[in-house]
């Protein structure tokens, strides 16, 4: 398959961003399907009741809580803030643009032959847009 240089840069940013949006979807997912349960049209957090001891008037006692499971077990997530992505692309002609030959393989001779351009990018997360935080604080408060 041969793609020009812009084709190959858009597919492997889009690749990025499409990881990205799956480890954030699952994260959502593991968190709501891991603590909550439905009740009708309602998710409701799945709870367990602890046991505490407390004092009260100089006398230990204890008091039962019903503890969200959410609240016990880590948020943490994977997440991708920076990509590294090293190739080896092979010219192969050009049509207004150069392209690239991306089918792979090639023999160890033609590698060191110099007929190779090595490319190397880089993905950095960056911070949301600032309309987008915005409108995230307004959905926040909503809650």
């Amino acid at each position: 398959m041969k793609l020009s240089l812009s084709q190959v840069i858009s597919s492997i940013g889009e690749s990025v961003q499409s990881a990205r949006y799956a480890l954030e979807e699952r994260a959502v997912a593991l968190y709501f399907n891991g603590g909550f349960e439905e009740r009708g049209e309602r998710l409701v957090p799945i709870t367990k009741k602890i046991s505490l001891p407390i004092a009260v008037d100089g006398q230990s006692e204890r008091k039962d809580m019903d503890v969200p499971l959410t609240a016990l077990f880590s948020h943490k997530t994977m997440s991708l803030n920076k990509v590294d992505v090293s190739l080896r692309l092979c010219p192969c002609g050009q049509e207004g643009e150069m392209l690239f030959n991306m089918t792979g393989g090639g023999s160890n001779e033609e590698a060191n032959s110099g007929q190779y351009v090595d490319l190397s990018l880089s993905f950095n997360l960056d911070d949301t847009p600032e309309g987008m935080a915005r409108l995230n604080q307004e959905n926040i408060k909503l809650l």
